[in-house]
Formats: C-alpha cells, sequence, structure tokens
C-alpha cells in the first residue's frame, strides 16, 4: 500500500521545496524553470488523484451496481501503473537534467 501512497507524499514535498527554492531564486529564467517543475508535480498530483477517484467508482459500481463495473478497471489500473513508473523512472532523470543550468540540485 506504500508504492500507492508514496507519489502523493513526495510530489507534496517536490511542490514544497520547489515552491521555496522558486521564492529564494533571484534571476527570472531560473524561477521560471523551477516554477514549472511546481506545476509539473501538481498537474501529476490531479491526474493521480482522477486516476485514484474513476478506480474507487468503478469498483463502487462493480460491488452495488453490477459486476461489469469491474471491466473499466482495465483500463485506470494500468494507468496508474503508467503515472507511477513516470513519476519513479523517467521524472527524477529529466528533473536532473533540466535543472543542470540552475545549479541548485538537491
Amino acid at each position: 500500500m506504500n508504492f500507492i501512497i508514496e507519489p502523493f507524499k513526495n510530489s507534496f514535498q517536490e511542490v514544497k521545496n520547489n515552491w521555496q527554492l522558486s521564492k529564494n531564486e533571484t534571476l527570472k529564467g531560473n524561477k521560471a524553470k523551477i516554477l514549472s517543475l511546481v506545476y509539473f508535480n501538481i498537474l501529476f498530483l490531479f491526474i493521480y488523484s482522477f486516476l485514484f477517484l474513476f478506480t474507487i467508482y468503478f469498483i463502487l459500481v462493480g460491488v452495488i451496481v453490477h459486476p461489469n463495473g469491474f471491466l473499466a478497471l482495465i483500463s485506470t489500473v494500468p494507468g496508474i501503473a503508467v503515472a507511477i513508473l513516470i513519476y519513479k523512472k523517467i521524472y527524477p532523470r529529466f528533473k536532473k537534467n533540466y535543472l543542470k543550468g540552475v545549479h541548485q540540485i538537491k
């Protein structure tokens, strides 16, 4: 269960850290780069939350209304897996390469 909740926690922490880093940055170009990472994390939170709400909805429909509601999980569960994969494997490399010009990689 921790692997499902961990991206939420990490993304919230990333938003806090990058927001604070952007407030301390004086150059507009660097500030824009850092804020774009904040917006990416907010977008990830929105998409991830949306997928989880749909998954919960389809489970409830499958239990309460009709078992065919479980068929919709064929699309949402892999969507959650892809979102976790992107956030854990691809995003760290992207962030490192994106912030090379800022010289403030943590």
